[in-house]
């Protein structure tokens, strides 16, 4: 039981480490898989896509971020902040997305979603991360059609 406990412990010491990468100044970019949807929303049942996000930090652990994303259905635009919580790589962001998708018939239909999420950073080195992320796309215009509930993984470089 002791030898659980301790490799438990380590394990949690090891992924935690954040090498300081969360102060003020630092630039942050991370490209993403996104639309792992885990509930479908109204319009779309599976959206996979690539996103690409650029940020810096204005203060210690508080990032401001532009973020895209171009899926099969949909291309948005959007910013958002995020937290870090000091000393772990946990972080919750929130921020605001303008999306446009794409119907079948040849229409497009332009959103504007509230995207609150949450991850956590898991740094392979000093600079470089593996972020898994949970949002939820919160569609101001026809929530229960547009809104999505989702998982997105992404590779971070902290610099």
């Amino acid at each position: 039981m002791k030898k659980i406990i301790l490799l438990v412990v380590l394990f949690i010491v090891s992924t935690t480490t954040t090498y300081a990468q969360f102060e003020k100044g630092k630039w942050y970019i991370n490209g993403s898989f996104t639309g792992i949807n885990i509930s479908h929303n109204g319009f779309i049942e599976d959206n996979f896509g690539l996103g690409l996000s650029v940020g810096n930090f204005l203060e210690d652990n508080f990032a401001l971020i532009v973020n895209s994303e171009i899926a099969h259905y949909e291309k948005s635009l959007g910013a958002q902040v995020r937290y870090y919580l000091p000393n772990t790589g946990a972080f919750g962001g929130i921020g605001m997305e303008y999306k446009t998708i794409d119907y079948f018939d040849g229409g497009d239909k332009h959103i504007t979603c509230f995207t609150p999420e949450i991850g956590y950073a898991f740094f392979l080195n000093k600079t470089v991360t593996i972020e898994p992320v949970i949002y939820y796309n919160y569609s101001l215009t026809k929530p229960s059609d547009y809104s999505k509930f989702g998982v997105k993984v992404g590779l971070g470089f902290y610099f």
